[in-house]
Protein backbone atom coordinates (compact mmCIF):
# COMPACT_ATOMS: atom_id res chain seq x y z
CA UNK A 1 0.00 0.00 0.00
CA UNK A 2 1.13 3.63 -0.75
CA UNK A 3 0.77 6.38 1.83
CA UNK A 4 2.88 9.86 2.23
CA UNK A 5 2.27 13.54 2.23
CA UNK A 6 0.87 16.11 -0.45
CA UNK A 7 -0.01 19.48 -0.62
CA UNK A 8 -2.34 21.21 -3.07
CA UNK A 9 -1.69 24.00 -4.97
CA UNK A 10 -3.65 26.69 -5.18
CA UNK A 11 -2.35 27.68 -8.68
CA UNK A 12 -0.74 25.80 -11.75
CA UNK A 13 3.07 25.25 -10.83
CA UNK A 14 5.00 25.56 -14.71
CA UNK A 15 8.04 24.19 -12.59
CA UNK A 16 7.84 20.50 -11.02
CA UNK A 17 11.04 18.10 -9.63
CA UNK A 18 11.19 14.38 -9.98
CA UNK A 19 13.62 12.44 -8.11
CA UNK A 20 14.80 11.34 -4.40
CA UNK A 21 14.20 12.36 -1.45
CA UNK A 22 16.38 10.92 1.40
CA UNK A 23 18.05 11.60 4.71
CA UNK A 24 21.66 13.10 4.76
CA UNK A 25 23.27 11.61 8.35
CA UNK A 26 26.24 13.82 8.41
CA UNK A 27 28.88 13.50 10.96
CA UNK A 28 32.73 12.15 11.52
CA UNK A 29 34.25 9.24 13.11
CA UNK A 30 35.03 10.17 17.04
CA UNK A 31 37.15 8.14 19.68
CA UNK A 32 35.15 4.86 19.85
CA UNK A 33 32.14 6.30 18.24
CA UNK A 34 30.02 7.21 15.16
CA UNK A 35 28.40 10.85 15.39
CA UNK A 36 25.61 11.87 12.46
CA UNK A 37 23.65 13.91 12.11
CA UNK A 38 20.08 13.41 9.84
CA UNK A 39 18.44 16.30 7.50
CA UNK A 40 16.51 15.89 4.82
CA UNK A 41 18.42 15.52 1.58
CA UNK A 42 18.65 14.00 -1.75
CA UNK A 43 19.77 15.92 -4.91
CA UNK A 44 16.12 16.81 -6.94
CA UNK A 45 14.69 17.46 -3.52
CA UNK A 46 17.18 19.93 -2.50
CA UNK A 47 16.97 21.86 -6.12
CA UNK A 48 13.15 21.78 -4.99
CA UNK A 49 13.48 23.34 -1.73
CA UNK A 50 15.61 25.61 -2.68
CA UNK A 51 13.79 26.93 -5.67
CA UNK A 52 10.85 27.64 -3.08
CA UNK A 53 13.20 29.66 -0.90
CA UNK A 54 14.04 31.83 -3.83
CA UNK A 55 10.10 32.13 -4.10
CA UNK A 56 9.69 29.83 -7.35
CA UNK A 57 6.55 28.02 -7.63
CA UNK A 58 7.30 24.52 -7.91
CA UNK A 59 6.04 21.04 -7.47
CA UNK A 60 7.96 18.39 -6.16
CA UNK A 61 7.47 14.41 -6.65
CA UNK A 62 9.48 11.63 -4.85
CA UNK A 63 9.17 8.18 -2.75
CA UNK A 64 10.34 7.09 0.74
CA UNK A 65 10.09 4.12 2.64
CA UNK A 66 7.61 3.13 5.76
CA UNK A 67 9.83 3.46 8.13
CA UNK A 68 11.08 5.83 11.07
CA UNK A 69 13.52 7.54 8.51
CA UNK A 70 10.49 7.90 6.65
CA UNK A 71 8.44 8.63 9.00
CA UNK A 72 10.69 11.43 10.32
CA UNK A 73 11.03 13.16 6.38
CA UNK A 74 7.27 13.46 6.15
CA UNK A 75 7.42 15.21 9.59
CA UNK A 76 9.84 17.67 7.95
CA UNK A 77 7.76 18.49 4.80
CA UNK A 78 5.37 19.84 7.10
CA UNK A 79 7.22 23.27 7.60
CA UNK A 80 7.69 23.49 3.71
CA UNK A 81 7.59 27.04 2.15
CA UNK A 82 4.11 27.61 0.56
CA UNK A 83 5.20 28.26 -2.99
CA UNK A 84 6.27 24.17 -2.80
CA UNK A 85 4.17 21.72 -3.87
CA UNK A 86 4.56 18.32 -2.45
CA UNK A 87 3.60 14.99 -3.88
CA UNK A 88 5.82 12.48 -1.76
CA UNK A 89 4.50 8.84 -1.62
CA UNK A 90 5.43 6.29 1.23
CA UNK A 91 5.71 2.96 0.45
CA UNK A 92 5.41 0.15 2.76
CA UNK A 93 7.36 -2.29 1.03
CA UNK A 94 10.45 -0.36 0.46
CA UNK A 95 12.93 0.74 2.79
CA UNK A 96 14.06 4.73 2.63
CA UNK A 97 17.26 5.69 1.19
CA UNK A 98 20.04 6.91 3.47
CA UNK A 99 23.39 9.07 2.43
CA UNK A 100 26.23 8.94 4.42
CA UNK A 101 28.88 11.85 4.77
CA UNK A 102 31.96 11.56 7.04
CA UNK A 103 33.23 14.90 6.49
CA UNK A 104 37.32 13.21 7.55
CA UNK A 105 36.57 10.68 4.53
CA UNK A 106 34.91 13.59 2.01
CA UNK A 107 32.52 11.91 -0.02
CA UNK A 108 29.09 10.24 -0.03
CA UNK A 109 28.08 6.49 0.58
CA UNK A 110 24.45 5.12 0.24
CA UNK A 111 22.61 2.92 1.81
CA UNK A 112 19.65 1.52 -0.16
CA UNK A 113 18.59 -1.94 -0.22
CA UNK A 114 15.16 -2.29 -1.61
CA UNK A 115 15.07 1.45 -1.41
CA UNK A 116 12.04 3.62 -1.93
CA UNK A 117 13.94 6.84 -4.00
CA UNK A 118 13.67 5.07 -7.20
CA UNK A 119 10.34 3.57 -6.58
CA UNK A 120 8.25 5.48 -9.07
CA UNK A 121 4.65 4.41 -11.20
CA UNK A 122 4.74 5.27 -15.00
CA UNK A 123 1.21 6.03 -15.33
CA UNK A 124 1.25 8.41 -11.85
CA UNK A 125 4.32 10.05 -13.79
CA UNK A 126 2.54 10.60 -16.45
CA UNK A 127 0.00 12.29 -15.64
CA UNK A 128 1.94 13.89 -12.34
CA UNK A 129 2.72 17.12 -14.75
CA UNK A 130 0.14 19.42 -15.48
CA UNK A 131 -0.48 19.91 -19.41
CA UNK A 132 0.28 23.78 -17.67
CA UNK A 133 3.80 22.28 -16.28
CA UNK A 134 6.44 23.64 -18.72
CA UNK A 135 9.85 22.70 -17.29
CA UNK A 136 10.96 19.09 -15.63
CA UNK A 137 13.65 18.47 -13.46
CA UNK A 138 15.27 14.92 -12.90
CA UNK A 139 17.90 13.62 -10.06
CA UNK A 140 19.80 10.80 -11.33
CA UNK A 141 19.67 8.15 -8.60
CA UNK A 142 17.41 6.28 -10.69
CA UNK A 143 19.97 4.89 -12.94
CA UNK A 144 21.13 2.36 -10.75
CA UNK A 145 17.88 0.32 -11.25
CA UNK A 146 16.82 -1.16 -14.34
CA UNK A 147 12.98 -1.15 -13.97
CA UNK A 148 13.33 2.59 -13.06
CA UNK A 149 15.21 3.68 -15.72
CA UNK A 150 13.21 2.48 -18.22
CA UNK A 151 10.26 4.05 -16.46
CA UNK A 152 11.70 7.41 -16.29
CA UNK A 153 12.88 6.89 -20.08
CA UNK A 154 9.14 6.34 -20.91
CA UNK A 155 7.52 9.15 -19.10
CA UNK A 156 10.41 11.58 -20.61
CA UNK A 157 9.72 11.02 -24.21
CA UNK A 158 6.08 11.65 -23.05
CA UNK A 159 7.34 15.02 -21.56
CA UNK A 160 9.27 15.61 -24.86
CA UNK A 161 6.04 15.08 -26.63
CA UNK A 162 3.94 17.27 -24.41
CA UNK A 163 6.69 20.25 -25.43
CA UNK A 164 8.29 20.00 -22.33
CA UNK A 165 11.76 21.37 -21.57
CA UNK A 166 13.57 18.90 -19.53
CA UNK A 167 16.94 19.40 -17.61
CA UNK A 168 19.18 16.68 -15.57
CA UNK A 169 21.98 17.29 -13.38
CA UNK A 170 24.62 14.12 -13.73
CA UNK A 171 25.24 14.12 -9.61
CA UNK A 172 27.29 11.03 -10.34
CA UNK A 173 27.63 8.32 -7.42
CA UNK A 174 29.96 5.42 -8.09
CA UNK A 175 28.66 3.30 -5.66
CA UNK A 176 25.34 2.51 -6.61
CA UNK A 177 26.14 0.40 -9.11
CA UNK A 178 27.27 -2.44 -9.51
CA UNK A 179 31.24 -2.60 -10.48
CA UNK A 180 30.89 -4.23 -13.99
CA UNK A 181 27.86 -2.21 -15.05
CA UNK A 182 28.36 0.22 -18.17
CA UNK A 183 26.75 2.96 -15.87
CA UNK A 184 28.29 5.84 -18.40
CA UNK A 185 25.42 4.40 -21.19
CA UNK A 186 22.90 5.28 -18.62
CA UNK A 187 23.35 8.81 -17.86
CA UNK A 188 24.69 9.54 -21.97
CA UNK A 189 20.98 8.04 -22.30
CA UNK A 190 19.21 10.06 -20.26
CA UNK A 191 21.17 13.10 -21.64
CA UNK A 192 20.11 12.47 -25.01
CA UNK A 193 16.42 13.43 -23.66
CA UNK A 194 17.42 16.56 -21.80
CA UNK A 195 17.66 20.55 -23.01
CA UNK A 196 19.39 21.93 -19.47
CA UNK A 197 22.56 19.58 -18.51
CA UNK A 198 24.34 20.60 -15.52
CA UNK A 199 27.49 18.32 -14.75
CA UNK A 200 30.94 19.20 -12.66
CA UNK A 201 34.29 19.05 -14.33
CA UNK A 202 34.94 15.92 -13.55
CA UNK A 203 31.85 14.48 -14.33
CA UNK A 204 32.44 16.12 -18.30
CA UNK A 205 36.03 14.32 -18.41
CA UNK A 206 34.23 10.63 -17.37
CA UNK A 207 31.34 11.22 -19.83
CA UNK A 208 33.38 12.66 -22.89
CA UNK A 209 36.93 10.83 -22.03
CA UNK A 210 38.38 14.26 -23.32
CA UNK A 211 40.15 16.20 -21.14
CA UNK A 212 39.79 19.44 -22.88
CA UNK A 213 36.91 21.40 -21.66
CA UNK A 214 35.71 23.10 -24.48
CA UNK A 215 36.19 19.40 -26.71
CA UNK A 216 34.49 17.62 -24.42
CA UNK A 217 31.64 20.13 -24.42
CA UNK A 218 31.63 20.08 -28.47
CA UNK A 219 29.86 16.34 -27.50
CA UNK A 220 26.68 18.25 -26.10
CA UNK A 221 26.45 20.65 -28.65
CA UNK A 222 23.06 19.63 -29.49
CA UNK A 223 21.46 20.77 -25.97
CA UNK A 224 20.08 24.35 -25.33
CA UNK A 225 22.85 25.33 -22.82
CA UNK A 226 25.03 23.20 -20.61
CA UNK A 227 26.59 24.54 -17.27
CA UNK A 228 30.00 22.61 -15.54
CA UNK A 229 31.01 23.44 -11.65
CA UNK A 230 34.47 24.04 -11.11
CA UNK A 231 34.20 23.55 -7.16
CA UNK A 232 35.77 26.75 -5.12
CA UNK A 233 37.09 27.72 -9.03
CA UNK A 234 33.77 29.11 -10.10
CA UNK A 235 31.29 27.69 -13.32
CA UNK A 236 31.02 27.61 -17.10
CA UNK A 237 28.06 28.05 -19.27
CA UNK A 238 28.17 26.39 -22.79
CA UNK A 239 25.97 27.94 -25.45
CA UNK A 240 25.34 28.07 -28.71
CA UNK A 241 28.83 26.62 -28.95
CA UNK A 242 30.95 29.71 -26.75
CA UNK A 243 31.77 28.91 -23.69
CA UNK A 244 31.21 31.60 -20.71
CA UNK A 245 33.47 31.53 -17.30
CA UNK A 246 32.30 33.22 -13.74
CA UNK A 247 34.78 32.96 -10.61
CA UNK A 248 33.68 31.97 -7.49
CA UNK A 249 33.88 34.06 -4.50
CA UNK A 250 35.82 32.78 -1.66
CA UNK A 251 34.10 31.82 1.42
CA UNK A 252 35.32 29.12 4.57
CA UNK A 253 32.77 26.44 4.23
CA UNK A 254 30.35 25.10 7.13
CA UNK A 255 29.82 22.22 4.83
CA UNK A 256 30.00 21.66 1.17
CA UNK A 257 26.83 19.63 0.95
CA UNK A 258 23.93 20.25 -1.53
CA UNK A 259 26.13 23.37 -2.98
CA UNK A 260 25.46 22.31 -6.34
CA UNK A 261 22.02 21.82 -5.97
CA UNK A 262 21.92 25.21 -5.04
CA UNK A 263 23.57 26.33 -7.94
CA UNK A 264 21.48 24.66 -10.30
CA UNK A 265 18.04 25.86 -7.96
CA UNK A 266 19.49 29.69 -8.68
CA UNK A 267 20.47 28.78 -12.33
CA UNK A 268 17.19 27.32 -12.94
CA UNK A 269 15.29 30.16 -10.91
CA UNK A 270 16.98 32.57 -13.86
CA UNK A 271 16.68 30.71 -16.80
CA UNK A 272 12.57 30.16 -16.40
CA UNK A 273 12.14 33.48 -17.29
CA UNK A 274 14.05 33.37 -20.31
CA UNK A 275 13.22 32.10 -23.60
CA UNK A 276 16.27 29.21 -23.64
CA UNK A 277 16.46 29.99 -27.93
CA UNK A 278 17.64 33.78 -27.56
CA UNK A 279 19.81 34.25 -24.01
CA UNK A 280 21.96 37.74 -23.97
CA UNK A 281 25.56 36.97 -23.09
CA UNK A 282 24.37 39.67 -20.10
CA UNK A 283 22.11 37.62 -19.06
CA UNK A 284 24.46 34.36 -19.20
CA UNK A 285 27.05 36.37 -16.70
CA UNK A 286 23.77 36.83 -14.24
CA UNK A 287 22.98 33.48 -14.32
CA UNK A 288 26.35 32.23 -13.65
CA UNK A 289 26.68 34.94 -10.93
CA UNK A 290 23.45 33.92 -8.88
CA UNK A 291 24.22 30.07 -9.39
CA UNK A 292 27.59 30.49 -7.79
CA UNK A 293 26.00 33.40 -4.94
CA UNK A 294 23.40 30.11 -3.78
CA UNK A 295 26.22 27.57 -4.07
CA UNK A 296 28.37 29.94 -1.57
CA UNK A 297 25.52 30.38 0.39
CA UNK A 298 24.33 26.98 0.90
CA UNK A 299 28.13 26.84 2.47
CA UNK A 300 27.27 28.61 5.03
CA UNK A 301 25.22 26.20 6.55
CA UNK A 302 24.91 22.29 7.83
CA UNK A 303 23.31 20.67 5.81
CA UNK A 304 21.62 20.66 1.83
CA UNK A 305 18.91 23.16 2.36
CA UNK A 306 17.64 26.84 4.05
CA UNK A 307 21.16 28.31 3.03
CA UNK A 308 18.69 30.56 0.81
CA UNK A 309 15.48 30.68 2.91
CA UNK A 310 16.58 34.20 4.38
CA UNK A 311 18.20 36.04 1.76
CA UNK A 312 16.49 37.14 -1.95
CA UNK A 313 19.33 36.88 -4.70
Amino acid sequence: STQGYSSAASDVYKRQVIGEILIDMVGNIASNSLQLEGKLGGAPFNVASNLADLDVDTTFYGVVGKDVIGDFLLDQLQEHKECLNLFVKQKEDRMTTIAFFLKDKGNFQFLRKIGADYCFNKEELISFPNKETKYVHFGSLFLSNKEARETIFEVIKEYKKQGKVISFDVNFRSDIFEKDEDYISYYLKMIEFVDILKVTKDELEMLTNIKDLSEALKKFKDKKIVFVTDGENGSYCYYKNKLYFKKASKVIPVDTIGCGDSFMAGVLSYLYNLNLDNILEEDIEKILSRGNECGRRTCLVKGAIHGLSLIHI
